[in-house]
């Protein structure tokens, strides 16, 4: 998948060389016959059944090798082709394994979260990340990439051409495909705040090193006093997902549901392929969000609209909290609200029209009146 911009290479590469490579070694691809696969099957599902790798793992890893039979046997660059036959076609991959409940954010989680600020708090451009990331289900990668231009205030959306993974920057998301996300109202004043100042190239976030963005978050939450059981279970746990920065994406999708959005607009939002994927979270809201949920995607904390460190007000790249400026005394931020015109006021009628609290699980629309089989 990693000369596609599907995966990052380093993780296909990965896959081959711990789990592939052992069992297949340097047999050519023209000597593989479907009893080998079914037998590199049986052995995946082994490694799952004792805990040594995840059914999810399983799945990517069986994704490999089937892509590169398909690639060998009908790839579009003829030259590849070696194949007449698919040994993998139509072999069962592995077991999907039990679907694990996913930990989401509460309303009050989020503005715990966001305000913990202070010199022992959590730093301003961290908070700020959480926000974006919990407000517009942009994944990490995407994150990292997202640029000034990408962001249309007037047309209150986001392009998401890119991501950026290990330093390299590509011009394709993980699904492949550029979408679209639809930009909260009550986001904007810290766009604003981390547009102000820089040039449509310049990148708008400060997000950690990939491989600490899990912990740190799960850190940040017991920093910030969000003790729940939930969002804290350990890895061993068959049940439960162990907390990770994707689960902020997992959060957004969450809170849309119990605001009761469009089942269509929701799948478009987490970027899901299968809208039977879409439908976990719509079950979630029903289910588990419970009747005291609060408000979902509410206004952000005072806390969190603030400048970044820096007297330019550019991302420092670093974690270092530095000193800020409040919102109301930076110029630049006035003079691009001022530019903007008549936005401000169609955006704060947006978030008036929000309803105030959110019904419970009991007075919510029944899945099966919108369209959506469980």
């Amino acid at each position: 998948y990693g000369w596609r911009g599907w995966e990052s290479e380093k993780d296909s590469r990965g896959r081959f060389k711990n789990w592939i490579e052992p069992k297949l070694g340097t047999m050519p691809m023209v000597r593989v016959t479907r009893d080998v696969l079914e037998d590199l099957v049986s052995f995946l599902d082994e490694q799952v059944s004792e805990d040594v790798i995840a059914a999810k793992t399983a799945l990517n890893i069986w994704g490999e090798i089937t892509a590169a039979f398909n690639i060998a046997t009908a790839g579009k660059d003829k030259s590849l082709r070696i194949l007449e036959k698919n040994p993998a076609a139509n072999v069962p991959g592995p077991d999907d394994g039990e679907t694990k409940q996913k930990p989401f954010l509460r309303p009050a989680e989020i503005i715990k979260l966001l305000s913990c600020d202070g010199p022992d708090g959590i730093p301003l451009e961290r908070r700020q990340t959480y926000a974006v990331a919990i407000y517009t289900a942009m994944r990490q990668a995407e994150l990292r990439a997202l640029r000034v231009r990408d962001i249309d205030l007037e047309a209150m959306q986001i392009s998401v051409t890119k991501q950026l993974r290990d330093g390299v920057e590509k011009e394709r998301t993980k699904n492949g495909r550029a979408r679209v996300v639809q930009i909260e109202p009550n986001l904007v004043p810290l766009l604003e705040i981390l547009m102000a100042d820089k040039e449509d190239d310049d990148r708008i976030l400060s997000v950690g090193a990939r491989n600490r963005c899990a912990s740190n978050l799960r850190e940040d939450l017991l920093l910030a006093g969000c003790d729940r059981e939930a969002l804290h279970v350990p890895k061993a746990d068959k049940l439960r997902v162990h907390l990770k920065f994707h689960n902020l994406k997992d959060t957004c999708g969450t809170h849309m549901a119990v605001r009761r959005d469009p089942p269509q607009d929701i799948q478009w939002r987490l970027a899901h392929s299968d809208a039977k994927t879409t439908e976990i979270y719509i079950a979630n809201a029903k289910n588990e969000a419970g009747a005291n949920f609060g408000t979902p995607l509410a206004p952000l904390p005072p806390a969190v609209l603030q400048s970044p460190p820096g007297a330019d007000g550019s991302a420092t790249g670093g974690d270092s909290a530095g000193t800020t400026r409040v919102v109301g005394v930076d110029l630049a931020i006035a003079n691009r609200s001022a530019r903007k015109g008549s936005q401000r006021s169609r955006v704060a009628s947006s978030v008036d029209s929000r309803p105030s609290s959110i019904p419970g699980a009991s007075t919510m629309i029944p899945l099966e009146n919108r369209g959506i089989a469980l």
